[in-house]
This record gives structure tokens, sequence and C-alpha cells, in this order.
């Protein structure tokens, strides 16, 4: 249980920075001057009357191209100005925990409000301690749907592994015709989906780290040695469980009718898994690989579609990219 005063955000209230929201327009230098005086990672501003931020690391590209025979901008650009992520100290607990875990993942401030009123910044660095003293790591890191880490989690595991130096495949995967399914037997059947899913990734290996990146993506983390014969395994036991979600029609015409992304009725057959996986035994980053997977799990998708059904999973032949 979080405390009454967790629930109330009277803490953070009382962990927030008196920083002065900034006006719009905004002088580039005087962006720069903010950020260096009060050494926050954000910036709250107001653009008219509502509330908005500038982010040191959406900034820094702005701020470095004002160099010594280079015209530049004067004032920040409107593409800057973004949404703020704010805990409102008058909502319930889940409203507050959904900001501190955008904060997390993220990697930033929040402001502090109160209804309509802003009250200050909190730290990114005081968020993290707050979460750490409270024991809610738990609530802010992990996915309420399947209960596996999330975004945040997932890029932490990647590191500490790139940092000890480690090899081991990273295996990014989604499920080929999930939207449809989810149109036609409602949110509440596509959510036992995706939590069978979660289960099967979970339940393929004792080694493995698996994660939860949002709806039917997920990221999971193999050893080297039998990754070949758990992918296997895995898309085996999907493919023989996932056919119990469907009405006993549908398992006969093994297909459902849907309305596609055109707003058109069309054929559908019963669910799979496209899984890419790929080699880590360089020294590589979290977006890199990333970039490299997604790519990868949508030949791996479109050759389900060719084979009309069925799960897959392929393997990135590319060698790991040295860093520059």
């Amino acid at each position: 249980m979080i405390s009454s005063a967790y629930k109330e955000g009277r803490i953070f209230a009382g962990l927030s920075v008196k920083i002065p929201p900034l006006k719009l327009p905004l002088l580039i230098s005087d962006a720069l001057k903010a950020f260096l005086d009060t050494q926050m990672d954000v910036l709250p501003v107001l653009q008219g009357s509502e509330l908005k931020a500038i982010y040191f690391k959406d900034s820094i590209s702005v701020i470095l191209s004002c160099s010594n025979g280079r015209r530049c901008a004067e004032t920040i650009p409107d593409d800057i100005v973004k949404e703020i992520i704010y805990i409102d100290v008058k909502l319930d607990e889940k409203s507050v925990t959904d900001s501190l875990k955008k904060a997390i993942e993220r990697e930033v401030s929040v402001a502090v409000l109160m209804g309509s009123l802003y009250i200050g910044m909190v730290p990114l660095n005081k968020i993290v301690y707050f979460i750490h003293e409270h024991k809610i790591n738990d609530a802010i890191t992990r996915s309420p749907l399947t209960g596996l880490p999330g975004n945040y989690s997932i890029r932490k595991e990647f590191e500490r592994k790139i940092a000890r130096k480690e090899h081991f495949y990273v295996c990014y995967s989604d499920i080929n015709d999930f939207k449809p399914y989810n149109d036609k037997y409602g949110l509440a059947k596509g959510d036992e989906v995706i939590k069978f899913n979660a289960f099967v990734l979970s339940s393929a290996g004792n080694e493995n780290f698996v994660g939860h990146i949002g709806g039917d993506d997920f990221m999971f983390f193999l050893p080297i040695g039998n990754e070949e014969a758990i992918l296997k395994n895995i898309v085996s036991e999907f493919d023989k469980g996932v056919i119990n979600f469907y009405s006993n029609v549908h398992k006969k015409q093994k297909c459902i009718m849907a309305t596609d992304r055109e707003g058109k009725m069309n054929t559908f057959p019963i669910m799979s898994i496209a899984i890419a996986a790929m080699l880590i035994d360089k020294e590589c980053s979290f977006e890199y690989i990333n970039t490299v997977l997604v790519g990868l799990k949508e030949r791996v998708k479109n050759d389900c579609k060719k084979q009309k059904g069925g799960s897959l999973y392929a393997f990135d032949k590319r060698k790991v990219l040295r860093p520059d």
C-alpha cells in the first residue's frame, strides 16, 4: 500500500523546487541561462495560459547551432515546446503512479500542480529516491497488465549486460493480426491474449529476461547456446494455445472476418507471433539494436502473411556494428 501522504500528493509538493515558468517567445540565450541556473533537465514554460515544457535533450541541437559565424534562430522554435509531465496533488493514486512511470521511462523531471495551480518542479533524482525509499519500484517499472518489466527496466537490463560484456540474444516480438482480433472480440479478450503471450515467453527458459514494451510488443533476452530450441518452443506453444481464444466457429474456419485498417471487411487468419532475434557480442547502443530488430520483425510478419498463418522467428545475420 502507498501512504495517504503519497496518495494526496503532499510529499511531491514538499519535494518540488520553486522554478517560475518562463514565458514564450523565449530567447535561446535565456533558455540556456535558465538550464544552467536551475540545473534542471526540464523547464516549465507558459504558452498562452497553458503550462508546457522545454526539455534539455531536445534543446541541445538548437542551442549548439548558435555559434560564431553562423546565422541562428534567436528564440526557441515552436517544435521544441512539448507537453509537460505533471503530478496533480488533487488526483488519485493511479494518476500519480502513471506520471511517475512516464518520468522514469523518459528520465525527466516533473511539474507539480494543485488543479490548475502550478507549485513547482520535482527533479528526476528526487523522484528516483522517492520510488526507492517507498519501495514502489514494481508499480512504476512493471506493466500493470502482465506484471513484466517495462521499457525503463528493459533498457537498464540491456545496459547492464553490455557493461558486463556479456554475449546474448535480444529478441523482439509482437502478435500478428492482433488488432482485428481485438476489434472483433473486445479489449478484455485482447488483454487475455497478451497475458497468454507473456506466459509463453516467460515459461520458455529459466534464464531469459522478458520485458513488456506495451500493447502486444515484447522484448526478451536469451543466453547463447539453446536460443533456437527456445524460440522453436515459443512459436510452438503459442500456436497450440492461441486457438483456444477463438469461438468454436472460428476455430473450425481457422479465420475471422473483421474490419481492416482501411475500414473494409477482410479475412484474417488465427493470430501468430513474429520474433526477430539478434546476437549481441560487441558493445552497441540500445537504440541501434531496437532499430535493427523492428525492421527484421516487420520482414518476419510479412513472411507469416505469405504462409497464411503460423508463427515464425528469424535471426539477424548482420554483425553488430562497433560504436563510432
